[in-house]
């Protein structure tokens, strides 16, 4: 049962905005990174410890989730969200030491996590799969807008701290719209709780088959994106001798692609057929991995755009989908444990990966995301024949 009611429609503000400032959180650090490991004289794969940081925190307020929202509502869940996130991100600013700003991606881990799960909760219960694609959207405004923003501060002279503390600013002005709609965010309700259902345990969801499957799509999915997001700009500056600003440029290609992909095909999806949609992105975004690959700048450039606009619409999509998949009853528990995985995939898939661009060179970047995009394709694929046969 979707949500129609005028007050709700106008709390999508508040969601709209949380996902652009997922995005920027997410984008910062792929072009930040040279500058970082500059500053503290780490090696390439110190990347690995900030992401596992940031992974553990994210992993356990996702698995919370359902019980959290349950006591404390979903108002004041992502009102804790944006707080550590602005106080995680004010630590990357102001720090003298490395192992503090670990210790920060932590904090700022659980921050994020409670934002992105609990604003992917509220759109899966409340909202149709085109809302939910426009939402992600706005994501993409917020990774396309790190970048250039980075990338501005760079050009004039500043640090890296710099994008960070603005980053911190932005949440907690989130901190105040919220404090000012709670009564509004008082008032929503789940899916399972309109129609008088119970959630189901945790144990119950987890043996669920699908379930298992949802949640290994989403792992390799966004550790996709992850490994995109935090290694092509590396890949092109120190592997290709990319000029800075080019490479950046093209980063935000990436993501600037992602929203128009949101957009468009979003507008288009409940057409199409969520299923056929997933499968043309799917094709696409290994199509785009392979032009990486390419020694020529143009189609690198092309490339990360249409990467980005067909990777897309792929998860909004599969997270829109979860009530249909795993059943209404199963959706707090899984959409938290979907929200886990993504937490996982874009942190740890990227860590391998700086650790086989040490040991090998940074050419691995492309191969990397060419096998990730096919397992990709693969796993949707046994989704869908799962769904066909216990139909």
């Amino acid at each position: 049962m979707r949500v129609q009611t005028k007050q709700i429609n106008y709390l999508l503000l508040i969601p709209f905005a949380g996902f652009i400032m997922i995005g920027v959180a997410g984008s910062l650090m792929g072009i930040a990174w040279p500058s970082v490991r500059g500053s503290f004289g780490l090696s390439l794969s110190a990347l690995g410890s900030l992401l596992l940081a940031s992974t553990i925190g994210f992993l356990l307020v996702s698995i919370s989730m359902g019980r959290l929202v349950a006591k404390i509502g979903i108002g004041w869940f992502l009102f804790s969200g944006f707080l550590l996130s602005g106080i995680g991100y004010l630590g990357y600013a102001i720090t003298p030491s490395w192992w503090i700003l670990v210790f920060c991606g932590l904090v700022t881990g659980w921050g994020v996590g409670s934002i992105d799960a609990g604003l992917n909760y509220y759109a899966a219960e409340n909202h149709s799969v085109r809302t939910m694609n426009w939402l992600h959207a706005s994501f993409g405004v917020g990774a396309a807008f790190g970048p250039i923003l980075m990338t501005a501060i760079f050009q004039a002279g500043l640090s890296w701290r710099f994008g960070f503390a603005i980053n911190s600013v932005l949440n907690f002005l989130m901190c105040l719209a919220l404090g000012l709609t709670m009564g509004q965010w008082r008032q929503v309700h789940t899916a399972a709780q309109q129609k008088g259902q119970s959630q189901a345990s945790i144990s119950a969801t987890l043996k669920r088959v699908i379930v298992w499957l949802s949640i290994l799509i989403f792992f390799v999915l966004t550790g996709l994106e992850g490994s995109t997001a935090q290694w092509t700009y590396t890949f092109f500056t120190e592997g290709r001798s990319v000029n800075l600003a080019m490479a950046g440029l093209w980063v935000s290609f990436f993501w600037s692609g992602m929203t128009v992909g949101r957009i468009v095909l979003g507008a288009v999806v409940e057409r199409v057929g969520s299923k056929r949609l997933l499968r043309l992105c799917l094709v696409g975004t290994i199509l785009a991995t392979v032009g990486i690959m390419a020694q020529s700048d143009t189609l690198n450039a092309l490339s990360m755009a249409f990467l980005g606009f067909c990777i897309g619409p792929t998860f909004p999509t599969l997270m829109s989908g979860t009530p249909n998949r795993v059943g209404v009853g199963y959706v707090g528990h899984t959409v938290g444990f979907q929200m886990a995985a993504t937490s996982i995939g874009f942190s740890m898939l990227p860590a391998l990966l700086g650790v086989l661009a040490e040991d090998l060179g940074l050419e691995v970047v492309g191969v990397f995301l060419v096998v990730t995009a096919v397992i990709t394709l693969l796993l949707h694929e046994i989704i869908q024949f799962w769904l066909y046969r216990t139909a």
